[in-house]
């Protein structure tokens, strides 16, 4: 049998705490959840549980075949602490259908809940490998975009193209992404002709760079070389274009 007190506070606007009366009183239920009969008491009239306490408390609930109870408590602790979680990409993962949401409660209701500490175990152990990947992509991530930073921080202080392809042992190409990715408006209006300069000194053609950085948009690298008066570049990027016309006229 259950006792039902309704709790609104801290943020809660009316949320469920269990009693099992079965126990008998309010400092057998505090034992059993391995809390202060204070804190219990405080739980009833003003303040709502966080953190440990909710999962202590949805363990409880779910144990005992409250599910709709434990669901409230379990979504108060993702609400605490749930963040988006980042793919290497740095965006959010998106969850498609209802098959992936159920799969993902699913494992969250094995590693979290006691009662399913054996398969946590086994699930665990088949996971490790695809945790262990995606956390290297992670650090490959991290470590590329910290790489990005710091070339346009450099790019910035004035040094030379040349110079940041041996600061970093790298390639025209990853200074490329690094400026066209991560320089704001006025590094980009200071040094583009620079990074132009070395990309088509490197042999890209404008087509090239324009898929690469530019989204298919070749206008302002047509206007970088004309600037450097690579004509040649320029004379090629239009022939190509005249090709691709050619080719979907036959």
């Amino acid at each position: 049998m259950l006792d039902t007190c309704w709790l609104a506070g801290a943020g809660w606007p009316v949320k469920p705490f269990i009693y099992m009366t079965e126990m008998g009183t309010q400092q057998a239920f505090a034992d059993r959840l391995g809390l202060a009969i204070a804190t219990v008491v405080r739980y009833e009239h003003n303040r709502a549980p966080r953190g440990k306490a909710l999962a202590r408390l949805e363990n409880a609930a779910s144990t005992n075949g409250f599910d709709e109870y434990a669901a409230v408590f379990r979504k108060a602790l993702d609400d605490e602490f749930a963040v988006p979680t980042p793919t290497p990409s740095g965006q959010p993962i998106q969850i498609r259908s209802q098959d992936e949401t159920d799969l993902v409660q699913g494992l969250l209701d094995v590693i979290r809940q006691e009662r399913y500490a054996k398969e946590a175990k086994s699930v665990k152990k088949l996971l490790a490998p695809v945790i262990a990947a995606r956390r290297r992509e992670a650090e490959n991530h991290e470590a590329i975009q910290m790489q990005g930073a710091a070339i346009v921080r450099l790019l910035e202080s004035g040094r030379s193209i040349d110079d940041v392809v041996r600061v970093f042992r790298t390639d025209i190409e990853i200074i490329g992404e690094a400026f066209f990715r991560n320089a704001g408006p006025a590094l980009i209006d200071k040094r583009v002709r620079d990074v132009v300069a070395a990309l088509l000194k490197d042999g890209w053609t404008i087509r090239r760079m324009a898929d690469e950085f530019g989204h298919g948009e070749s206008q302002g690298y047509i206007n970088c070389a004309h600037d450097l008066g690579a004509h040649k570049a320029i004379r090629e990027h239009e022939r190509s274009l005249e090709e691709e016309k050619d080719g979907e006229r036959q």
